[in-house]
């Protein structure tokens, strides 16, 4: 058995013997392939490159909309909130 014996009970080839990574399998790399390549030609579509931040912010601005009656900017509320604890200054 060996130094073979490893591979005789089904265990995964190292990068030192096979040359390469075999974290990943072939499918896994040409699926993440596949998504990159769309996620590329959506962009170009959109004519944008949107960055995970810019996602992130436009889902927190949709999400404070849905949340606040129309005409209503949480974020303005809440400084006006402010003002008003500060008393009677004829604010």
């Amino acid at each position: 058995m060996g130094d073979d014996g490893d591979r005789d009970r089904g265990a995964k080839e190292t990068e030192e013997e096979t040359g390469r990574d075999t974290k990943e399998t072939e499918g896994q790399k040409e699926t993440r392939r596949q998504k990159q390549r769309r996620r590329r030609e959506r962009r170009r579509e959109e004519g944008t490159k949107r960055k995970q931040s810019d996602r992130r912010r436009e889902k927190e601005t949709d999400e404070r909309e849905t949340q606040a009656e129309p005409g209503q900017d949480p974020k303005r509320d809440r400084r006006r909130q402010g003002d008003r604890n500060k008393g009677d200054r004829g604010i």
